[in-house]
């Protein structure tokens, strides 16, 4: 699930640490590739708190994606819009 108010659900220290924490396995390419495709790679050792909003909920995003679940949940309807258009 990616909640509108992603505060509550960024926990780690870096951006990189986010995308781990949703899926321990992934390589460092992986998280690179998938970061750069939201317009984070450069955020990669910032701590999450200190993005805008805008980037924490893509951040949120790629959390999401980083779990390779089947279904991903948007708490606000046009936030899936942001998805597709970065995909």
């Amino acid at each position: 699930m990616v909640m509108q108010d992603v505060n509550h659900q960024l926990f780690s220290d870096s951006v990189k640490n986010e995308c781990l924490s949703a899926n321990p396995n992934a390589t460092n390419q992986e998280i690179e590739n998938l970061l750069n495709s939201f317009d984070l790679l450069d955020c990669i050792d910032r701590h999450p708190l200190t993005l805008s909003g805008g980037q924490r909920q893509r951040l949120a995003i790629c959390q999401a994606i980083m779990a390779k679940k089947k279904f991903l949940i948007f708490d606000e309807p046009t936030s899936g819009l942001d998805f597709r258009h970065m995909c």
